[in-house]
Protein backbone atom coordinates (compact mmCIF):
# COMPACT_ATOMS: atom_id res chain seq x y z
CA UNK A 1 0.00 0.00 0.00
CA UNK A 2 1.51 3.52 -1.42
CA UNK A 3 1.80 6.25 1.32
CA UNK A 4 1.05 9.55 1.24
CA UNK A 5 4.51 11.02 1.49
CA UNK A 6 6.17 8.59 -1.31
CA UNK A 7 6.99 11.07 -3.41
CA UNK A 8 8.40 12.94 -0.36
CA UNK A 9 10.50 10.01 -0.01
CA UNK A 10 11.88 9.48 -3.51
CA UNK A 11 13.31 13.19 -3.52
CA UNK A 12 15.06 12.77 0.00
CA UNK A 13 16.23 9.24 -0.73
CA UNK A 14 19.66 10.18 0.29
CA UNK A 15 21.95 7.86 -1.91
CA UNK A 16 21.30 8.20 -5.85
CA UNK A 17 20.34 5.10 -8.13
CA UNK A 18 22.94 3.66 -9.62
CA UNK A 19 22.35 -0.39 -10.54
CA UNK A 20 19.03 -1.25 -10.79
CA UNK A 21 17.07 -4.19 -12.00
CA UNK A 22 13.83 -4.60 -14.43
CA UNK A 23 12.79 -7.71 -14.69
CA UNK A 24 9.60 -7.44 -17.42
CA UNK A 25 9.07 -9.52 -20.55
CA UNK A 26 6.86 -7.12 -22.62
CA UNK A 27 9.32 -5.17 -24.68
CA UNK A 28 7.21 -1.91 -24.27
CA UNK A 29 6.53 -2.09 -20.78
CA UNK A 30 10.30 -2.90 -20.59
CA UNK A 31 11.50 0.52 -22.03
CA UNK A 32 9.30 2.53 -20.89
CA UNK A 33 10.22 1.26 -17.27
CA UNK A 34 14.06 1.62 -18.12
CA UNK A 35 13.31 5.18 -19.12
CA UNK A 36 11.34 5.76 -15.72
CA UNK A 37 14.37 4.64 -13.93
CA UNK A 38 16.37 6.82 -15.89
CA UNK A 39 14.56 9.55 -14.97
CA UNK A 40 15.06 8.63 -11.40
CA UNK A 41 18.71 9.14 -11.85
CA UNK A 42 19.63 5.62 -12.82
CA UNK A 43 22.77 5.12 -14.05
CA UNK A 44 22.83 0.97 -14.57
CA UNK A 45 19.74 -0.38 -15.65
CA UNK A 46 19.77 -3.85 -15.96
CA UNK A 47 16.67 -5.02 -17.93
CA UNK A 48 16.01 -8.52 -18.17
CA UNK A 49 12.77 -10.29 -20.21
CA UNK A 50 13.14 -13.76 -18.97
CA UNK A 51 13.50 -15.27 -15.10
CA UNK A 52 17.03 -16.77 -15.48
CA UNK A 53 18.47 -13.98 -16.57
CA UNK A 54 17.09 -11.85 -14.00
CA UNK A 55 18.30 -14.61 -11.42
CA UNK A 56 21.62 -14.35 -12.52
CA UNK A 57 21.66 -10.47 -11.55
CA UNK A 58 19.86 -10.86 -8.61
CA UNK A 59 22.26 -13.23 -7.46
CA UNK A 60 25.37 -11.69 -9.03
CA UNK A 61 24.74 -7.58 -9.49
CA UNK A 62 25.19 -5.26 -6.51
CA UNK A 63 21.54 -3.34 -7.03
CA UNK A 64 19.69 -0.97 -5.22
CA UNK A 65 16.86 -1.84 -6.24
CA UNK A 66 14.14 -3.65 -8.58
CA UNK A 67 11.42 -3.71 -10.66
CA UNK A 68 9.57 -7.21 -10.99
CA UNK A 69 6.60 -7.89 -13.73
CA UNK A 70 4.48 -10.52 -11.24
CA UNK A 71 3.53 -12.69 -14.53
CA UNK A 72 6.26 -13.54 -16.75
CA UNK A 73 5.90 -15.88 -20.01
CA UNK A 74 7.43 -18.77 -17.90
CA UNK A 75 5.40 -18.45 -14.76
CA UNK A 76 5.50 -16.01 -11.51
CA UNK A 77 9.08 -14.92 -10.62
CA UNK A 78 9.06 -15.33 -7.00
CA UNK A 79 12.25 -16.66 -7.19
CA UNK A 80 14.06 -13.55 -8.39
CA UNK A 81 12.08 -11.51 -5.25
CA UNK A 82 13.37 -14.64 -2.82
CA UNK A 83 16.86 -14.32 -4.50
CA UNK A 84 16.18 -10.20 -3.79
CA UNK A 85 14.96 -10.32 -0.25
CA UNK A 86 17.94 -12.80 1.01
CA UNK A 87 20.57 -10.02 -0.11
CA UNK A 88 18.25 -7.46 1.52
CA UNK A 89 18.05 -5.49 -1.95
CA UNK A 90 15.05 -3.14 -2.12
CA UNK A 91 12.27 -4.27 -4.34
CA UNK A 92 8.62 -3.82 -5.80
CA UNK A 93 6.11 -5.46 -8.41
CA UNK A 94 4.50 -4.62 -11.30
CA UNK A 95 1.57 -6.57 -12.19
CA UNK A 96 -1.75 -6.17 -13.55
CA UNK A 97 -2.72 -8.81 -10.44
CA UNK A 98 -4.73 -8.17 -7.29
CA UNK A 99 -2.62 -7.66 -4.52
CA UNK A 100 -4.19 -10.78 -2.75
CA UNK A 101 -2.57 -12.77 -5.66
CA UNK A 102 0.58 -11.76 -4.53
CA UNK A 103 2.59 -14.76 -2.76
CA UNK A 104 1.99 -14.37 1.40
CA UNK A 105 5.31 -13.88 1.74
CA UNK A 106 5.77 -10.73 -0.28
CA UNK A 107 2.54 -8.96 0.08
CA UNK A 108 3.73 -6.24 2.13
CA UNK A 109 6.05 -5.13 -0.80
CA UNK A 110 5.38 -2.09 -2.63
CA UNK A 111 2.87 -2.95 -5.72
CA UNK A 112 2.68 -0.99 -8.94
CA UNK A 113 -0.60 -2.01 -10.70
CA UNK A 114 -0.72 -1.64 -14.37
CA UNK A 115 -1.39 0.09 -15.98
CA UNK A 116 0.51 3.49 -14.39
CA UNK A 117 1.37 6.81 -15.07
CA UNK A 118 4.45 8.53 -14.19
CA UNK A 119 3.49 9.60 -11.17
CA UNK A 120 2.29 5.88 -9.64
CA UNK A 121 5.65 4.86 -10.87
CA UNK A 122 7.24 7.14 -8.52
CA UNK A 123 5.34 6.68 -5.59
CA UNK A 124 5.86 3.30 -5.78
CA UNK A 125 9.49 3.34 -6.26
CA UNK A 126 9.63 5.83 -3.30
CA UNK A 127 7.74 3.24 -1.55
CA UNK A 128 10.02 0.60 -2.41
CA UNK A 129 13.18 3.08 -0.97
CA UNK A 130 11.05 3.96 2.25
CA UNK A 131 11.49 0.14 3.13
Amino acid sequence: MLRRNDFEILRRYRRPLQSVLVLEDDGLLSLMLEDLVRDEGAVEVHACHDLQTALEVARTTDLDCAILDVSLHEGANYDVADVLAARGVRFLFSTGLNANDIVARHRQRPILFKPYSDADFKAALGAALAD
